[in-house]
């Protein structure tokens, strides 16, 4: 949660942060909701924190109480609750599109992608996870277009979305032969470029990137070989790559090509 941290700069955000945007029944604190939950150390605490928050509609509410659930070994609770904040986003038009709560829903969807179980046995299975990954895509790419120097959360997670192996049906979107790995080495980098407060997380990251790089050795990469490219040239060459694919697929999710719904999301995962 450090992308809200770098946002919000404090723990006592201004009126406006904190505002924008809660449903009307039910305004609280965003920022501090969020610190409070975070504080949960205990699976009693944690149900204190789910009966003091279960009337708030917000994703990242849904998003936070998620995170804490998997960090306490709840994982039923987590999975409840990453579907219920991926919920907010899974039909076009949503409300948090256009905002930096894009990142709690893409969080949110590539979380059960990374971190659970799926089974796709059936036809509607199927065209569920296919649309998960492309709204997961989609949302974290939004956060990152809106915040490019801030959202290291967003590109973090969108490295650990495109390393799985289903991704391929992202980039296919580009292409048969256009490889991923720029893609996740790009977003490993600039996730590195965040987490002043977090070395371990920070030097994860540059690792990551640094590694798959390597491991690309003399490989042909936009008419080169990938050994040939500096860190910076790998990176601003992976970006391009993204902003060409979110192109595409942002114009398909409002389309509404991607729509699902939170009963094919409870089936498909496990």
């Amino acid at each position: 949660m450090g992308f809200f941290d770098s946002l919000f700069g404090s723990n006592k955000p201004s009126a406006a942060a904190a505002a924008a945007p809660v449903p009307a029944q039910v305004q609280i604190n965003i920022p501090q909701a969020a610190i409070e939950i975070s504080s949960a150390r205990s699976a009693i605490a944690l149900n204190d924190i789910i009966r003091k928050y279960s009337n708030v509609d917000h994703p990242h509410i849904h998003f936070c109480i998620a995170v804490r659930a998997l960090l306490l070994d709840q994982k039923d609770i987590a999975k409840k609750f990453y579907i219920s904040g991926a919920s907010f986003g899974l039909v076009y038009p949503s409300q948090y599109y256009d905002t930096i709560f894009s990142d709690s829903i893409g969080e949110c969807l590539a979380h059960l992608i990374t971190q659970f179980s799926f089974k796709i046995d059936s036809v509607e299975n199927g065209a569920a996870f296919d649309n998960s990954i492309k709204l997961a895509y989609v949302f974290l790419s939004k956060c990152i277009s809106l915040y490019p120097d801030k959202a290291y959360d967003s590109y973090k997670t969108r490295a650990m979305l495109m390393e799985e192996k289903d991704a391929m049906n992202l980039t296919l979107k580009l292409g048969m032969f256009v490889m991923k790995d720029p893609f996740v080495i790009a977003d490993y980098y600039r996730a590195s470029t965040g987490y002043n407060n977090d070395p371990g997380t920070k030097n994860d990251c540059l690792q990551s990137a640094r590694r798959i790089h390597a491991n690309l050795g003399d490989v042909g990469v936009g008419g080169k070989d990938a050994d040939e490219y500096t860190a910076q040239e790998m990176t601003e060459f992976g970006l391009r790559r993204h902003a060409a694919l979110f192109k595409v697929l942002e114009d398909e999710y409002k389309e509404g090509k991607f729509n699902t719904n939170k009963s094919a999301l409870e089936k498909l995962f496990v």
